[in-house]
């Protein structure tokens, strides 16, 4: 297995895992949708969350397991330019 396919796979195990925090919030934000409220002056009570997205941010969840990939392969991108000047430089051989 390559560091590309291994790194891959982490990111897929990790998407699974934000999926699986999608569905425990979904199911959470529905049980309490009903009783979870507070005031809202003069009496009234209004819901704390009105909609599911101020609850959990999907897209968030899934930007921060994308960036969290996306730097080591920086890494290895400078070090495989470092690599190929110093081949053409003559510096390095291979073998």
């Amino acid at each position: 297995m390559t560091i590309y396919e291994y790194n891959l796979r982490i990111e897929a195990y990790e998407l699974r895992h934000v999926d699986r925090l999608y569905e425990i919030h979904l199911q959470a934000f529905q049980n309490i949708k009903a009783g979870s409220k507070k005031s809202a002056g003069r009496g009234r009570m209004k819901y704390v969350f009105t909609n599911f997205n101020k609850f959990f941010d999907y897209k968030a969840a899934l930007k921060a397991v994308s960036h969290k990939h996306k730097a080591p392969d920086s890494r290895f991108v400078s070090l495989s330019k470092h690599l190929k000047e110093e081949r053409e430089k003559g510096g390095m051989t291979d073998g």
